[in-house]
């Protein structure tokens, strides 16, 4: 059994600071060697729902997800087939997800202009399936690294994401699995905390064309 790569956040046009069409998210995914990955649109499962629909059947496995803006900071939600409201609490919203026996990821913990949670994990009933310690957009790399140290401390499983805004993002934060290529294994596989990361930071040229597009967007509307 090979590892399989995994891009765990990916964010498509549907969200309203990024762009590409989900079959261009796909054929990027594609041709970086990745196995499987989760489209995870901020409050929103639309780009998820239309690359299910594209690659059924296909090599590559969408796990369904979604980012959902809490009150309190994002959170990545896996394996739920509906959206939770956005604007809840942190709590709220993990038990919504709970209920839909969803899989819960604390994306870019310090980094805190992006919304992460921080340290809120472990406190007043906040439970996460694993905390994202390793996101490929970063300048010094030490929001990253804090997120390691905490995950560790709190022996919560660990995961790495690109959080693409653009379709030449996806694949830069890779989460190995030694297992076969399902959601359901991915999933499980991960909870046991048997993953690997694969570290390769996001390119500033990557980041300026994604904060150009962004505020183009934000413009138009």
């Amino acid at each position: 059994m090979n590892h399989i790569k995994v891009d765990l956040h990916v964010h498509s046009k549907y969200s309203k600071d990024s762009s590409g069409s989900v079959e261009e998210i796909i054929d990027s995914a594609i041709e970086r060697g990745l196995n499987a990955i989760a489209i995870t649109d901020h409050d929103t499962m639309e780009g998820n729902k239309e690359a299910q629909e594209i690659c059924d059947g296909k090599k590559l496995t969408i796990i369904p997800g979604i980012e959902i803006t809490t009150k309190d900071g994002h959170l990545l939600v896996l394996n739920i087939s509906e959206k939770i409201p956005s604007q809840l609490s942190l709590l709220e919203t993990i038990k919504r997800a709970r209920d839909k026996n969803g899989f819960i990821i604390a994306p870019h913990l310090f980094h805190r202009y992006r919304h992460g949670i921080g340290g809120k994990i472990k406190k007043d009933e906040i439970e996460v399936d694993a905390i994202e310690v390793y996101n490929s957009r970063y300048i010094t790399g030490i929001a990253n690294k804090r997120a390691k140290w905490y995950a560790k401390k709190n022996s919560i499983p660990i995961v790495a994401g690109s959080d693409s805004h653009i379709p030449e993002m996806v694949g830069y934060g890779v989460t190995k699995i030694n297992t076969e290529n399902s959601v359901e294994n991915i999933l499980r596989e991960i909870k046991k905390s048997n993953t690997d990361i694969e570290l390769d930071r996001t390119p500033i040229s990557l980041f300026l064309k994604q904060a150009v597009i962004s505020a183009w967007k934000h413009f138009l509307e």
